[in-house]
């Protein structure tokens, strides 16, 4: 996948849109987008992740139907990885060239 980060609050919001996918069969998909929200809780931090698949034909409801079912599971395994006791460090960089 391949999108443009378009808005961006550190340790508050993230949204990308123009994301690109290429599936292994069929042609490639255009125009997801994704939003990720952070709130701070007592208990950590409380990710939100909203994913936006456009309605454009058979080839997005085939893509809806192949990860529908495997985003529960990737959030899943994303959480226990931020949950686990380690130091996790990441760069952003300004000024990124547009694609």
């Amino acid at each position: 996948m391949l999108g443009k980060i378009v808005e961006f609050e550190m340790g508050r919001r993230l949204v990308v849109r123009d994301i690109s996918y290429e599936p292994s069969a069929g042609e490639p998909l255009e125009g997801l987008g994704m939003v990720l929200t952070f709130s701070d809780r007592e208990s950590g931090c409380l990710v939100t992740v909203e994913f936006d698949v456009p309605d454009a034909g058979p080839e997005y409801d085939r893509y809806r139907g192949e990860v529908g079912s495997g985003w529960d599971s990737s959030l899943q395994d994303l959480k226990r990885y931020l949950e686990s006791p380690r130091e996790r460090r990441f760069y952003i960089e300004s000024g990124l060239p547009e694609n």
